[in-house]
């Protein structure tokens, strides 16, 4: 797996940050004390292992959002994945999605992490300066069950297990003990066989029987017994079967080892160290042959760079034209834009004019007298002809109007005057009705409340004709038609409450009259009651009448206004016509366009005709443009004809051949330059390299001498004859190994001393064991057959209940025994199998992690110390250095003891480079090394990255290449 990309949305003091690791295997993430390094570790192993509510909190967003984010990982399949958590999001369950957006099982991510879970990861891949001694200890025991856990499982769930086991195991038997469930049942299921056989010894027929059943069931055992040993003997032998090609190759090493000397002198490491000298002094003598062929590479480079430079004045001639290119090409891209916005204008033009379908060209447009005074003129005449129909319109529709009011109320007057008293009749009932009123009790009448009513009725009457009056006159004169409709409505509000209260009057006065005393005799009541009604009604009518003639001649003056401004509109006009037959006549492509479009169409027109005048314009400058083109590239083709090639046809490809010979002339004199610098400085390093071989030579030529050879090739030959000796001597170990594995010890041992039988032997053994294993369980079966029938005959006579029911108790109890013992017996064969496995990894692979952890640890102390083992009395970790002296952990500095566990760390995760490929995340792990050492552990870590991906956390920058892209501040 690899980390490719970061994104956190919010994590701690992080939030919506990217970052960027997929071009570069070694990372270096560097910045200063709080700057947000160990929150980017804690975020990928978020992201990778996911945390819990409670320790969520802790990295809740300072300023807010959402915790979460996402890693793209390149998978095992090389593709890349995309595995995200969010905080409120299914309790941060990783969601892993593919390169397409589909979303993958929810074991992916388990399965891309090998099972590695991370508290196994933080032992291995995940540490820094307070965090690099192994946390499962450091004893043989404890290291073999370290690489137990990473290469089964990739957690400590093998520990789990066996103490699980373990616990389980105790609880089912003790061989001392009475409390287990086993030991109960043994205990209860002999106090029931002893109870039984004191019920049955009694009868002898049934001991009869019985003595057959055991003699059958002892048969049966012994037969059995020979089964299951000839079982193991074929299992043993079926086992031998299967590693027999094990055993082929032992003895096949064996044999090739007999070929070799007991024991081959060799000096240590000495194939080691003679290439790492080779591969030391190699590059050198590479380098020294390299410089020397440089430095006269140099010299003919510098007679070779003086033949092609040209001379002084056709340089400054070229740089002078050169300076002007840029003008060129503004020029040509002038033209170019000029040429475009010819073919816009253009387009424009045709389009408008076939939009238009005037059938008018472009030269007769550009005559045409069309400017702003006669858009606004059109505009003019188009809204003075259409607010002068408007209104006309209006204006007749209002005339109407009246004239149909008019009419209407002519007729009402008519109606009025008809029911309304001449004078002459009205003075004679007036006359009479006084006559009548005289006769009553004048001073009764003028203190009757109905006399003040009267007088108040009369005030009343006269302030409402005065304002009825008032208002007509107000009407007459006023042109206003708001304040018109406002006094109408008045008057018919004071004409509405005038008659009301005539009405009134009318019904006080008849009580008035009843009131009267009784000398006032019938006929003269009702004659007076009839000539109120009369006058009343008179009085009504009147009014009425006065109402309607004035809203008469009311509608008279209206009608007369309205005819005068329609005589006034007609005549405008009349005007507003003659002005568009003048426009028609001018422009002829008026004629059957109407007024109402005239204001649009010049503007439309004016706007082609300012087109037509820019196109003309952008032709003049296109022209000159063209002129100031043909003028420089002439003279350029001219003036630098000699330095130009035939094939290069076009002006642009000798403007790019100019420039490129500028720029050469540029380059050689900057060449020649620095070539004469650089031949005196090849000379020194030529010396300097040399001096440098001196001392590798005389190692080299010391490493010859201590292995009694006289040539590089003698010594190659030695040491490739030691190490296919030594790989011998690792076959067969291996080989005795997995032998041992899965043979018994008496087995194992006749084989190694060959003493063994052949492959058709074997067959033919298996053969003839699983033919007697037929005759056995045959006669096993027909004993069977028969122990069943003495059973079924014991059964028979078994006499009372009680027997009967302890029996059945009995053969109860013994079958909860025998379900118990399979159980026990089958974790027992797991707890056995998981010691046995465990045994393996602590003595085949832990030394292969140790030679490599040696290996590094030699490296990081440049040889100090050679060797990292395990003593065989205590088990304890101890170092040989390169004096053969040995040293304890408690008698190590700080610092070597981190360089011992990185060491161990780095060792274990090559081992598990084959199956296991997963990042490191180091936060600043080696502030404990000097200067020396950690330039050796950049080394390793750049070794390391070929196969893990190595994040790297730091706050100091001494010393790291901060240019790369592999370098990251923060």
């Amino acid at each position: 797996m690899k980390i490719k990309r970061l994104h956190i949305y919010g994590f701690g003091k992080w939030q919506d940050q990217k970052w960027d690791l997929s071009e570069q295997q070694l990372s270096v993430i560097a910045g200063d004390n709080e700057a947000g390094k160990s929150t980017i570790r804690a975020f990928i192993l978020f992201i990778l292992f996911g945390l819990s509510p409670q320790q969520r909190q802790r990295y809740l967003p300072k300023r807010g959002g959402q915790l979460g984010g996402q890693l793209v990982v390149q998978g095992s399949d090389g593709k890349d994945y995309t595995i995200e958590r969010i905080d409120n999001r299914s309790n941060a369950e990783a969601i892993c999605l593919d390169q397409n957006g589909q979303k993958q099982a929810a074991d992916w991510l388990n399965q891309e992490l090998n099972g590695v879970d991370r508290a196994l990861y933080n032992q291995i891949f995940n540490f820094d300066v307070f965090g690099l001694q192994l946390e499962a200890g450091f004893s043989k025991e404890q290291l073999g069950e370290v690489l137990l856990s990473v290469g089964m499982t990739g957690s400590d769930r093998i520990y789990q297990t066996e103490k699980e086991l373990k616990k389980v195991l105790d609880g089912q038997f003790k061989k001392q003990g009475s409390k287990p469930a086993l030991n109960q049942l043994i205990n209860q299921l002999v106090d029931q066989e002893r109870e039984l056989k004191s019920l049955e010894d009694s009868v002898v027929a049934y001991q009869r029987h019985l003595e057959k059943s055991e003699t059958y069931q002892a048969e049966i055992e012994q037969k059995r017994a020979r089964i299951q040993g000839l079982y193991r003997e074929l299992d043993v032998y079926v086992e031998q079967q299967r590693v027999y090609p094990a055993i082929e190759n032992f003895q096949l090493v064996k044999q090739k080892l007999t070929e070799f000397p007991e024991k081959i002198d060799f000096p240590e490491q000495g194939e080691a160290r003679f290439r790492r000298l080779k591969e030391t002094i190699q590059p050198l003598q590479a380098d020294y042959e390299v410089a020397k062929r440089q430095e006269n590479d140099l010299e003919a480079d510098r007679l070779q760079l003086e033949a092609r430079l040209l001379s002084d004045q056709k340089i400054r001639q070229i740089s002078a034209k050169l300076d002007h290119v840029s003008q060129y090409h503004d020029q040509l891209t002038e033209k170019k834009h000029l040429e475009r916005q010819m073919e816009e204008k253009e387009q424009m033009i045709k389009a408008q004019l076939n939009e238009l379908k005037l059938n008018i060209t472009e030269s007769e447009l550009k005559q045409l007298p069309i400017n702003y005074t006669t858009e606004e003129t059109w505009k003019k005449l188009a809204d003075q002809y259409y607010h002068t129909t408007k209104q006309i319109t209006n204006d007749q529709q209002s005339l109407d109007t009246l004239i149909r009011r008019g009419v209407i109320l002519e007729n009402e007057v008519a109606e009025l005057e008809a029911k309304t008293l001449s004078t002459r009749e009205k003075n004679v009932i007036e006359n009479e009705l006084e006559q009548i009123n005289q006769r009553f009790n004048l001073r009764q009448q003028k203190d009757h409340p109905f006399m003040k009513q009267q007088l108040s009725h009369r005030v009343f009457s006269f302030l409402s004709v005065f304002l009825l009056v008032a208002s007509l006159m107000i009407i007459l004169v006023n042109q206003n038609n708001l304040l018109n409709g406002l006094l109408a409505g008045f008057i018919v509000l004071v004409g509405v409450t005038f008659i009301w209260q005539q009405l009134k009057f009318r019904k006080n006065w008849l009580a008035f009259l009843n009131e009267q005393s009784t000398e006032q005799t019938i006929e003269s009541t009702e004659r007076r009651d009839e000539l109120v009604k009369k006058l009343a009604l008179h009085d009504n009518n009147r009014d009425q009448l006065i109402l309607a003639r004035e809203k008469l001649k009311q509608i008279d003056d209206q009608q007369m206004n309205i005819t005068e401004e329609l005589r006034k509109l007609t005549s405008d006009l009349k005007q507003t016509e003659q002005a568009i037959e003048h426009e028609r006549n001018q422009f002829s492509f008026l004629t059957n366009l109407s007024v109402g479009f005239w204001p649009d169409l010049a503007t439309r027109l004016r706007e082609m005709i300012d087109l037509i005048d820019q196109r003309d314009q952008l032709k003049a400058n296109h022209s000159e443009q063209v002129r100031l083109l043909d003028q420089f590239e002439t003279e350029t083709s001219t003036q630098f004809n000699d330095l130009f090639d035939r094939e290069e046809s076009s002006f642009q490809e000798q403007l790019i051949h100019l420039n490129e010979i500028a720029v050469e002339q540029n380059n050689l004199r900057e060449q020649q330059e620095k070539l004469t610098e650089r031949l005196k400085e090849q000379s020194e390093i030529r010396k300097t390299i040399e001096a440098k071989m001196i001392p590798y030579q005389d190692n080299l030529s010391e490493l010859l001498k201590l292995a009694n050879v006289d040539s590089e090739e003698d010594f190659l030959t030695q040491a490739h004859l030691y190490r296919e000796w030594d790989e011998l001597k690792e076959q067969q170990a291996e080989m005795v190994r997995q032998i041992q594995l899965h043979l018994p010890e008496a087995v194992t041992s006749k084989i190694f001393a060959g003493e063994f039988l052949s492959k058709n032997e074997l067959e033919t053994q298996i053969e003839f064991i699983r033919e007697q294993l037929e005759e056995l369980e045959e006669w096993v079966n027909e004993l069977v057959q028969k122990e069943a029938d003495q059973q079924a005959i014991l059964k028979s006579l078994a006499h009372s209940k009680v027997a009967v029911d302890l029996k059945h108790a009995f053969h109860l109890t013994e079958d909860k025994l025998a379900s118990g013992a399979r159980e026990w017996l089958v974790r027992q064969v797991a707890l056995k199998q998981i010691e046995g496995t465990k045994a393996v990894f602590q003595t085949s692979y832990l030394p292969v992690v140790l030679e490599k952890a040696s290996e590094f640890l030699g490296q990081l102390t440049s040889g100090r110390y050679l060797k990292l083992d395990f003593d065989q009395g205590n088990h304890e970790l101890f170092l040989l250095a390169a004096d053969q002296q040995t040293y304890e952990l408690d008698e190590l500095s700080q610092g070597t003891i981190d360089q011992l566990f990185v060491s161990i760390r780095l060792a274990i995760s090559s081992w598990l480079a084959e199956h296991i490929r997963l990042p490191f995340l180091i936060d600043d792990g080696f502030v404990h090394f000097d200067r020396e050492r950690k330039r050796e552990m950049g080394q390793i870590l750049a070794q390391l990255s070929d196969v893990h991906q190595i994040i790297y956390f730091t706050k100091d920058m001494d010393g790291l290449d901060q240019s790369g892209d592999d370098f990251i501040i923060l």
